[in-house]
């Protein structure tokens, strides 16, 4: 499956990407949300550290973040799939939540990060964002998945915790609205 994501974030394979001319009056957010992508995807896929100005004209490489997610509670994985093929599964570092039924549907309902002050932060404050922990939270009674240790007080709540590398990773290719498919048994 990495094979297919290293393919999936490189410039040099435009399978499955577009170009975009930038139009008068687009920013990075209306590219963002019209393309379904996220300014992570297109700061990182056009080697961009900060949200330059852009001008109608410049040139922008997009890849529409159409995954989804599944989580196999009972064998602690996070996989990600683009059109029913499986790109990379995550270890999850634990699940904590009180789901008792077989199977959950969602949706990626909100995307922040969580700053070294306790604050949240939202993408579009790219400077900011880009040096937070990254949180996805569902649109299902604020079930997370996020980065940390749930043994620690300050990362508690209900929710599926990964490593940090893998957070960044997930929040770089995931967006608000985004399936999730959640398996609480070992079906």
């Amino acid at each position: 499956g990495e094979l297919n994501l290293d393919d999936l974030l490189s410039t040099e394979e435009m399978n499955g990407k577009t170009t975009y001319a930038v139009k008068p009056g687009d920013n990075f957010t209306r590219i963002a949300a019209e393309h379904e992508t996220t300014l992570d995807c297109i700061m990182h896929m056009n080697g961009l550290q900060q949200m330059d100005k852009l001008y109608p004209g410049d040139e922008l490489v997009l890849l529409p973040l159409k995954f989804n997610i599944k989580i196999d509670v009972a064998r602690k994985m996070l996989s990600l799939y683009r059109e029913g093929r499986l790109l990379k599964a995550y270890n999850l570092l634990n699940a904590r939540t009180r789901d008792s039924r077989a199977t959950l549907r969602a949706k990626i309902g909100q995307k922040i990060g969580i700053l070294e002050n306790g604050r949240s932060v939202s993408p579009v404050r790219f400077e900011s964002y880009r040096t937070a922990r990254k949180v996805l939270i569902l649109d299902h009674r604020g079930l997370q998945i996020r980065q940390g240790d749930p043994n620690k007080e300050e990362d508690g709540g209900r929710g599926f915790f990964l490593s940090q590398p893998d957070m960044e990773e997930l929040a770089l290719l995931l967006r608000v609205g985004n399936e999730v498919e959640v398996r609480f048994g070992n079906e």
